[in-house]
């Protein structure tokens, strides 16, 4: 989070500006700049891919997995978490652990993909579940 700069020269300019458009959020996939002519301290972020928030869930694939306890399986947690798989379709991969009272695990994986957006990563963590979400652009392999 914080203030960074996407700037757009020569082949970057034709390639992404025609797809900008005014009041649109953007997802930045690219690399750090080595350019720190005017010693800012502002991160410059040369654009590999720029996609519009709203593609989100068709551009990017990924996994995301949670680790539960007894508790939270009793709080309804897995019926939230079933209703994401048809209200936020996408392409991460869903994973769920389960931790027993005999401190085992059962690894869980769902055939359907979803999308977690905002609002499934503060529920997340407002019931304080641990998750892992790994994201990457579904043109390219995770890294």
């Amino acid at each position: 989070n914080g203030k960074f700069e996407v700037p757009l020269f020569n082949k970057d300019f034709v390639k992404f500006f025609p797809l900008i458009q005014v009041g649109k959020v953007y997802y930045v996939l690219g690399n750090k700049s080595g350019f720190n002519g005017n010693d800012d301290g502002i991160l410059r972020v040369l654009p590999a891919e720029l996609i519009l928030f709203d593609e989100l869930p068709q551009k990017l694939g990924g996994n995301l997995k949670l680790r539960l306890n007894q508790a939270q399986i009793k709080k309804g947690v897995l019926v939230e978490v079933a209703s994401w798989i048809k209200r936020k379709p996408g392409q991460v991969s869903l994973f769920v652990e389960v931790e027993t009272k005999d401190n085992e695990y059962y690894s869980l994986q769902t055939k359907h993909s979803v999308f977690p957006d905002n609002s499934v990563l503060a529920w997340l963590d407002a019931q304080k579940i641990n998750y892992k979400l790994e994201i990457f652009s579904v043109s390219q392999n995770p890294a």
